[in-house]
């Protein structure tokens, strides 16, 4: 059985292992889930943790890192922000105190990094100078520096004895030239200056040095000739390839170009220079006069419509807006033709997700506008992509709804393993949807025959994953108790369950987990 970690231990070792987590919230639960999902204390901890790193706040401060002034001030702005969603103080200090060891080991592991290196470079150098220290000499023969016993250009001894080699002889180029290098005298590097070349000498080298340059140029003109002559077809196709590579390389450009910068409004409610909350004036002096003005739905709601974006106007404000066009990226860098799972990277798991026709999934994501207006920021998935992003006001009626609709939802699923728990399984079948009964043939005594050593089913913890009108799903975690081998097992299970909404009430459609503990009592 593996050892359980702590919230803080889990979340310090996984940023240690990758600090740039704390700029994908979703990739970062995904990692931490598992370390934690055994240990159900720490449930909900997790879960603020989880609210928090989803509203951008670990990106910033990874940002301020290296400078204490820029980090210390993006703490009090992660402190405000979290307590704009109405997050209790105690929980926000202990967000924080989180996020401030996980920094700290940060830092404390790229100080020993460069402390390391340091003492490398160190040990580097001493080893250089000692090597610099070593004996040295100069020939008396030829003047070269040495550290040997012999000379390693001319073989003299370092006591002036020339040392005998077994080496053949070298082939004289001109035997009178040689005769003159023999008949000269020897001079010492030390206190004589060398005898000038003699105008033979000079005359030889010129005319070796021109020859030999005349052979490389004939050489390179020859080559270039067979090349020209034997092998045009080859050279063409070498030429077209490296066209090829140069518009591929022009297209990769392109693309590049296409991809637009994150919105550079203040806002996470904004698309482009777009956002909620904005002045009617503002919306012409950047997108222009729109196309045409509607009023679809009412008078006051008046529709801005442009080439590439639709705008919402209500009494001279920005209250909501739709755009399919790549033209124009979020607050995170998120736009039409971004990936779902860069979706999920840059604002976390969406609890206000839903399927819808025609969609793969939509994900909305809550945030205040700047005049502190709920509202949901939404990205609609098609084939794996962003089709498109909108955002809009969020009622008031509107939350309460879902929020009652989500309780009762998480509910329906609490109250089906009480009922296992008290042996009502007449009771427990009928929290089940039709197409779930009909499974078991309608019958109790078939779905009842699989509780027959049950003790106890409790749910734990319970995390919505999306919920609409007609339908819900929660990832959760139970602990059941069975009768076994005349003891009692306990068993912990997580898994994920989806809900519809069928004759007024929520039924149980589809659960599947899966055994992550047990032990016996």
């Amino acid at each position: 059985m593996s050892e359980l970690k702590s919230l803080n231990d889990a979340f310090v070792e996984t940023i240690l292992s990758d600090s740039t987590l704390l700029t994908k919230p979703g990739e970062l639960i995904q990692k931490l889930e598992p370390l934690l999902i055994k240990d159900t204390s720490n449930m909900r901890s997790f879960q603020t943790l989880q609210k928090a790193l989803n509203l951008n706040i670990g990106e910033n401060i990874l940002a301020a890192i290296e400078d204490e002034e820029r980090l210390a001030e993006e703490f009090k702005n992660a402190k405000r922000t979290l307590q704009q969603t109405g997050m209790q103080d105690g929980r926000i200090e202990d967000v924080l105190n989180l996020i401030k060891n996980a920094i700290s080991a940060v830092k404390t592991k790229e100080q020993e990094k460069i402390a390391a290196a340091e003492a490398e470079v160190l040990s580097h150098s001493e080893n250089v100078e000692e090597k610099s220290t070593e004996d040295y000499w100069f020939c008396q023969n030829c003047g070269a520096k040495n550290t040997g016993k012999f000379c390693k250009m001319c073989g003299t001894s370092k006591e002036g004895i020339q040392r005998h080699t077994n080496a053949p002889p070298s082939i004289p180029v001109n035997t009178t030239e040689n005769a003159e290098q023999s008949a000269e005298p020897q001079y010492n590097s030390h206190t004589e200056s060398k005898k000038p070349l003699s105008g033979a000498k000079i005359a030889i080298i010129a005319v070796i040095g021109t020859l030999l340059a005349g052979f490389a140029i004939q050489s390179i003109i020859g080559k270039s000739k067979n090349i020209a002559n034997n092998q045009p077809q080859t050279a063409s196709v070498q030429e077209q390839k490296s066209d090829k590579k140069v518009e591929e390389k022009k297209v990769e450009t392109k693309k590049e170009k296409l991809v637009p910068k994150p919105a550079s409004a203040p806002s996470e409610l904004a698309f482009g220079e777009i956002f909620i909350g904005q002045s009617e004036n503002e919306v012409r002096r950047i997108l222009g006069s729109p196309n045409s003005i509607t009023t679809p739905n009412s008078p006051e709601h008046r529709h801005f419509e442009y080439n590439d974006m639709t705008v919402v106007v209500t009494h001279g404000k920005v209250t909501g807006f739709i755009s399919d066009s790549n033209r124009y990226a979020s607050k995170r860098g998120i736009y039409p033709g971004s990936s779902q799972a860069d979706v999920i990277n840059k604002y976390g798991k969406s609890e206000h997700a839903f399927k819808a026709d025609g969609y793969d999934i939509i994900f909305e994501y809550p945030f205040n506008s700047e005049d502190n207006r709920p509202c949901l920021l939404r990205f609609a998935i098609k084939n794996g992509v962003v089709n498109y992003v909108s955002a809009r006001i969020w009622s008031e009626e509107e939350e309460r709804r879902e929020k009652r609709s989500q309780e009762k939802a998480q509910q329906a699923f609490i109250n089906y393993h009480t009922l296992i728990t008290r042996r009502d399984f007449n009771g427990a079948f009928n929290t089940f949807s039709k197409e779930r009964k009909a499974r078991y043939k309608n019958s109790v005594q078939n779905f009842s025959q699989g509780y027959s050593a049950t003790l106890s089913s409790e749910v734990v913890y319970m995390s919505l994953n999306y919920i609409n009108d007609n339908e819900a799903s929660f990832d959760y975690v139970l602990v059941a108790r069975d009768r076994a081998n005349g003891g009692v097992i306990r068993q912990e299970f997580e898994g994920k369950v989806v809900l519809v909404f069928e004759d007024g009430s929520w039924k149980i459609a589809e659960t599947e987990s899966r055994k992550i503990r047990e032990e016996m009592e």
